[in-house]
């Protein structure tokens, strides 16, 4: 039996369900509504029965994991090999079943709603694939797909922005170009992003515990797009001055917040590979940022760089929180 993907099965089975209920389901509201309703107790009822069987074949004469599912995704320079890696022991075994079977006597308590049915017949199917998949994976990436839908899509929006915004290598050419000031005057025009990072930091010990941590992230980051345009326009030193120290200022607020979700949501034993992943988003966003803004700076001079990448941090910013709605709606535990 082990030699069938059963975890696999188990877990995108749900899946499978809310694509055909947003894609399959038309017609007028009520019958809409009905088909959603049908189509998702059943799909949620056959992963039940199908997960039965992860219980009825599970050998509970040994401590190691069952079902083991490994298959390479990529390999990095140095050994270290990505992996789609799906397992269950004991008890995450019982946590599968826990959760393939409330799951359908929740859609079933669910019955009564009415507004928007199929996208929340849909969310419901959606949410019982991360639910299992948390339970099975054993791969940090795998892990980080299903645990947590926050940290990955926050990763990839501040990679995006990282990618269009870094606007460091652009300084040198404002301050000789634009602003027809000397070295020193660059200098502290390298230094105002820190002296607003320290501001940033001081910012959030004075507010404590930010309940909303989602949309202080968003906020942010918004707020660092609006700078990055600022920066671009800047006519004036001073107004650059403001600018780049409004960058440090708000680049220090998201930072804390990814560094913050990544270290409390992240397992004991995968905080440590949490981090690592954490810092190579930021590594690898700043070399591609660098890049990028020396091709398009000479195309369309700094400037227009630094406005066209705050234009496309924006965009990034509301595309993905329209899109991964769970970073904006993302508070800490025990807030109200």
């Amino acid at each position: 039996m082990e030699t069938w993907p059963l975890l696999s099965v188990v877990t995108f089975a749900p899946l499978i369900g809310a694509l055909l209920i947003l894609v399959m389901v038309r017609g007028d509201r009520e019958a809409t509504d009905r088909n959603a309703r049908w189509l998702a107790l059943w799909a949620s009822l056959a992963t039940f029965l199908i997960s039965l069987l992860i219980w009825i074949n599970f050998d509970t004469g040994t401590a190691d994991f069952q079902y083991v599912e490994q298959v390479a995704w990529f390999k990095f320079p140095g050994g270290y090999t990505l992996n789609y890696h799906m397992g269950v022991d004991g008890i995450s075994m019982m946590f599968v079943l826990l959760s393939t079977a409330l799951t359908p006597i929740c859609i079933l308590c669910s019955w009564a709603v009415t507004k928007r049915v199929r996208e929340f017949m849909a969310a419901f199917l959606v949410l019982e694939t991360f639910m299992v998949g948390t339970f099975c994976a054993l791969d940090l990436v795998t892990f980080y797909v299903f645990f947590e839908g926050v940290l990955l899509p926050m990763f990839l929006m501040d990679f995006g922005v990282v990618i269009v915004g870094f606007y460091r290598p652009l300084l040198p050419i404002l301050a000789a170009d634009v602003f027809h000031v000397g070295p020193g005057a660059l200098g502290v025009l390298f230094a105002a992003p820190a002296v607003g990072s320290v501001l940033g930091s001081s910012t959030l010990l004075l507010l404590g515990e930010v309940k909303r941590k989602g949309v202080l992230f968003l906020v942010s980051v918004l707020m660092s797009a609006a700078s990055l345009a600022l920066l671009g326009v800047s006519s004036w030193y001073w107004m650059a001055l403001l600018a780049a120290g409004a960058l440090g200022y708000t680049d220090s607020l998201s930072v804390v917040v990814r560094t913050t979700l990544t270290q409390t949501l992240a397992p004991d034993r995968l905080r440590g590979r949490a981090a690592s992943y954490s810092n190579s988003f930021a590594i690898l966003g700043n070399a591609l940022g660098s890049m990028e803004a020396g091709f398009v700076a000479g195309a369309i001079g700094a400037g227009g760089t630094l406005l066209l990448g705050g234009a496309v941090a924006a965009g990034v910013v509301v595309a993905g929180g329209l899109k991964w709605r769970d970073v904006w709606r993302y508070r800490s535990e025990g807030s109200p």
